[in-house]
């Protein structure tokens, strides 16, 4: 735990067994690359500053005591969450309350095990200017519980969603009291029922995303259709 933490970097260390969190940090310049975090009693990083990024990281089987757990928990500003991999999490795996965020290239599978309001990637509260890109979601296509995989909330705007895979969501994605924002060049594959949702935003636009399931349900208002 730190706080006013600068240009400090974690290489390739495991944290586990832990009874709370793994880290959490506040500050600047702080990076984790390549390292380890599992079967911890809280979630896996709560970071809160400015240019902070995690990337090359696997996360799994977090909140062994809290099942209120995220693997990553972001407030501040201009972070780079990249290439993770993030896994057994009883609720979401990547939250970000940063405007001037990159979240590019992470895997995520059997997230929201416990907790059912949250998403793979969740992006709330005031985020402008996220781009969410290139990243895969995952859940096993016998498992009947319906989760977002890409959930853009609260007075989000101008955040992009592109180039993304979402399989066996459910639901794929999300966007909630949102404006401006993107849903551009994604793939939403599920074997049964799929839901896209889209309330009380305005100024949406949803292009050349590829969808398919066994039936698809859109109720969206307000939401500009490109094809």
């Amino acid at each position: 735990q730190g706080e006013d933490v600068r240009d400090v970097t974690f290489e390739n260390v495991t944290v586990r067994h832990t009874g709370g969190w793994a880290f959490r940090m506040t500050g600047s310049g702080i990076r984790w690359s390549g390292c380890q975090i599992h079967h911890t009693g809280a979630g896996g990083i709560k970071l809160s500053g400015e240019n902070i990024s995690v990337e090359y990281t696997k996360i799994h089987d977090v909140g062994q005591v809290y099942t209120s757990a995220v693997a990553m928990n972001s407030q501040g500003r201009g972070h780079v969450f990249r290439h993770n991999e993030i896994f057994g999490i009883p609720y979401c795996g990547i939250v970000s309350v940063s405007p001037d965020t990159l979240v590019e290239g992470n895997i995520l599978y059997d997230t929201m095990t416990f907790m059912k309001d949250g998403a793979a990637v969740y992006i709330a509260h005031d985020s402008r200017n996220v781009i969410v890109r290139g990243n895969a979601v995952f859940s096993r296509a016998e498992d009947q519980t319906r989760r977002y995989a890409y959930y853009l909330d609260e007075r989000c705007a101008e955040c992009t969603v592109e180039g993304n895979l979402s399989v066996n969501l459910g639901m794929p994605m999300l966007s909630h009291m949102t404006d401006g924002c993107r849903f551009v060049n994604n793939v939403f594959f599920d074997e049964g029922e799929q839901t896209v949702g889209v309330m009380n935003s305005s100024g949406l636009i949803f292009e050349r995303n590829v969808l398919a399931a066994r039936s698809i349900g859109t109720p969206a208002r307000r939401i500009i259709m490109r094809h």
